[in-house]
């Protein structure tokens, strides 16, 4: 991620002698969907839709989700989102944080989900 950050932040003007704020926001924002589209896409490609949408549901919250909210967000009950926890961590796209936590385990996908999820299910 740094190095596409300071490759885009010296695309933005390659003739400065130095990185500006602004050259550096830039690249910061190319960065983050370059990440997204090459990692966090590829991750949900092979995903069902249900798992996308539980995902979606979890990226709500600013840490570790709680296994009720997620189903409250999707409108299923605990063992219906249970198993979908299971398949996520199966797959090694969320991990748990401790009794009815989980959380993601790539960095970005959070915001990366946040910008590109129509909806939460």
């Amino acid at each position: 991620m740094i190095q596409l950050v300071g490759q885009h932040a010296w695309r933005a003007d390659s003739t400065a002698a130095t990185i500006d704020v602004d050259q550096a926001r830039r690249g910061v924002d190319q960065a983050r969907r370059k990440v997204g589209q090459l990692v966090h896409a590829s991750a949900l490609a092979d995903l069902s839709a249900v798992d996308r949408s539980f995902l979606a549901a979890m990226a709500h919250d600013d840490g570790p989700s709680r296994m009720g909210d997620i189903a409250s967000r999707l409108g299923v009950d605990a063992t219906y989102a249970s198993q979908y926890r299971l398949r996520l961590i199966a797959a090694e796209v969320i991990e748990p944080r401790g009794h009815g936590l989980v959380d993601f385990t790539l960095p970005g996908l959070r915001d990366y989900l946040r910008e590109h999820a129509a909806s939460s299910h």
